[in-house]
């Protein structure tokens, strides 16, 4: 079984999670030096349950504790042996490992003025409560560090030996909760700030693994390439199909349900509506996108023909459409006809009278080519649509459309496509927190339009 993610070509990337794991990390520690100062009648009476427990408990405590390290070590150890393929690694490895150890020994000496003890497994003494127990804290440091790094089985493993591990130290004696906490809270913080220092890989699939999975689906393709543009969770590729054709491979990585449910809460936070339903696996977010895309084009929308769907790997799920053209965005606005920008607002009529919205409405997401046009993208868009995503497609692609074309164009074909009605209904949705930052860069002065 291989353990790391494949980074052939994937840049890395600073997730919100790191951020979020520096901040609780960081809480965590700050719990445990009060707790270190003033211990607390629980947590004085979980001390009383776990020396009650049977001998036998306690010997599996400490089999558990050295199992935990001894994980840890192998990680290690195997980063080290792959060096010269993972020297990026061996570096975050070493210095959150480094960070979290030294700041474990400092807290200990200014706290409680000992020295941690390191090989508990070798010392015939009982060993005596500290703040942060060293082993807990260095363990968690190299797991959650090495995460981002590791297939998701791994992930999963990692995150159970550090409960393990704190759990048994708790077992063993070698702090109170608070203190346990704390060690966690440490190793969290160390990993967070170095993977936001440094960054960890963005969870895109691999162009090679990518090309297996299409050749599994039956899809008959040449001069597979990254697309020049990107978004956070689906790696984008482009093909030349069997007749020449465009052929756009959409990979979904491991960030595709991170991106889901941020989006999900930043949406909840400006609009109070959450959007659509989070996707849970990688297939249901391409089985999601491919259902809205042939539901819209039931409705005569012009979208992308889907050749292919499924889930070819373990890491990945692909969804393959024919998508001809070129984005909106990309082209001169004098070679688009008023003929194709009303056609595009009668099909956003059509997809908003079957109460379908796309949800990333944009001049991005609008192809033409030869005067005809196809909506793609249905990744963020949602049947049996609420009146408020259907009028912030409208705002979103009307200030897409006005930074490109300019003010004039842009409301006449959507008067004439839409509908005067349609129109003013959106005005209110037409404010920089309803735009997507890719809608604003088309503009230096967003405010201007």
């Amino acid at each position: 079984m291989r353990w790391f993610v494949t980074t052939t070509g994937s840049p890395r990337a600073r997730r919100p999670s790191d951020a979020v794991s520096l901040v609780v990390g960081l809480l965590l520690v700050v719990v445990g030096v009060f707790g270190a100062e003033h211990a607390g009648s629980m947590e004085q009476a979980l001390v009383e349950v776990m020396e009650s427990l049977p001998g036998w408990i306690q010997e599996l405590f400490g089999v558990s504790y050295a199992i935990g390290a001894a994980y840890a070590v192998t990680l290690f150890l195997t980063v080290l042996i792959e060096r010269r393929r993972r020297k990026g690694v061996l570096r975050d490895l070493s210095i959150a490992a480094g960070a979290a150890a030294l700041l474990a020994i400092a807290l200990l000496r200014l706290i409680q003025d000992q020295w941690p003890t390191l090989l508990l497994e070798v010392r015939s003494a009982e060993a005596a409560a500290e703040f942060p127990p060293f082993r807990v804290a260095v363990v968690t440091a190299i797991l959650a560090t090495a995460s981002p790094h590791v297939i998701r089985p791994l992930q999963r493993l990692g995150w159970l030996v550090i409960t393990m591990v704190a759990v048994s130290g708790l077992g063993l004696g070698l702090g109170l909760a608070s203190d346990v906490l704390g060690a966690v809270g440490l190793g969290m913080a160390a990993a967070g700030a170095v993977l936001l220092a440094f960054g960890s890989p963005r969870g895109y699939p691999d162009v090679a693994e990518v090309a297996r999975g299409l050749d599994q689906l039956g899809v008959e393709y040449s001069e597979l390439r990254i697309a020049p543009s990107q978004t956070w969770g689906a790696r984008l590729l482009l093909a030349n199909g069997s007749s020449g054709e465009q052929i756009v491979v959409k990979a979904f990585g491991r960030d595709a349900t991170e991106s889901q449910f941020l989006g999900k809460v930043w949406r909840s936070a400006w609009f109070r509506d959450a959007g659509p339903a989070i996707s849970y696996s990688r297939i249901q977010g391409v089985e999601h996108e491919a259902l809205l895309t042939l539901l819209a084009g039931r409705q005569g929308v012009g979208t992308a023909r889907i050749l292919a769907a499924g889930e070819p790997g373990e890491d990945m799920a692909l969804l393959v459409v024919e998508q001809p053209g070129r984005p909106m965005a990309e082209m001169d606005p004098h070679t688009i006809s008023d003929e194709t920008l009303i056609a595009v607002w009668n099909d956003v009529a059509r997809m908003h009278e079957a109460s379908i919205s796309h949800g990333r409405l944009s001049t991005d997401t609008v192809h033409v080519a030869d005067g005809a046009h196809v909506i793609s993208d249905f990744s963020g868009g949602s049947f049996a649509a609420p009146e408020m995503r259907i009028q912030s497609d409208v705002a979103e692609l009307i200030f897409s459309l006005t930074a490109l074309v300019g003010v004039d164009r842009a409301c006449r074909s959507a008067m004439a496509g839409l509908g005067r009605g349609r129109l003013v209904a959106a005005l209110p949705y037409l404010q920089l927190p309803a735009v997507s930052p890719r809608s604003r860069k088309q503009t230096e002065d967003p405010r201007s339009s």
